[in-house]
């Protein structure tokens, strides 16, 4: 019998899909086809949108036109697997060296490339994309912040933290009645995070 995966397709509808980033090229190839998938998936999502419009200039005058709502940005909170190594078991004085913890601070020179490619004397040639996979879909976009503590009293052998991501455009999105919207009717306004079961 085989062992059951950890992105199983549960009853409620939700897809299971894990979190991951990929880096992509001008030209929209992902150059990494890899990724970075995070151990565990965020324990808590949120979902900001906006209202679309256009302004477009004509003969006559200026033409509004007004679209559906677009997703603006996805903030979560994130913990990495437990600290281990083959010597000592769970790492609680030495996290370095482990797995989990490389994973992280993968996931750290993503945040500090954001996509940007460098050549072998540390220049960058071109700038990237990070994309973003997860239950609702594809994204495109950047980094915003993106912070990490390491294992303290409450969570002595992983890592926690949290992250903001700017989505400059959806390549695919999945829409889901588990999904929560957020509207953000202003420049200034922050995402509401909800618990997504």
């Amino acid at each position: 019998m085989p062992v059951p995966g950890a992105f199983q397709q549960k009853e409620k509808g939700e897809h299971g899909t894990p979190v991951a980033f990929f880096v992509t090229g001008p030209t929209g190839r992902i150059i990494v086809p890899e990724g970075l998938y995070l151990e565990i998936n965020p324990t808590e999502m949120a979902f900001t949108f906006i209202k679309r419009s256009e302004l477009i200039q004509t003969r006559g005058g200026w033409v509004e036109q007004h679209y559906g709502d677009e997703m603006d940005e996805i903030a979560g909170s994130i913990h990495s697997g437990a600290f281990m190594n083959i010597y000592e078991g769970l790492a609680h004085r030495d996290p370095y060296g482990t797995i989990n913890y490389d994973k992280m601070m993968d996931l750290v020179e993503l945040y500090r490339n954001n996509g940007c490619i460098y050549d072998i004397n540390g220049n960058a040639v071109f700038a990237g994309e990070v994309l973003v996979t997860c239950d609702h879909g594809l994204f495109g976009g950047h980094f915003v912040s993106l912070s990490l503590d390491l294992a303290s009293g409450d969570t002595p052998f992983h890592m926690t933290g949290s992250f903001s991501f700017k989505v400059t455009h959806p390549i695919f999105t999945r829409t889901t009645h588990s999904m929560t919207r957020t509207r953000n009717t202003s420049a200034g306004a922050a995402p509401v995070r909800t618990n997504l079961p």
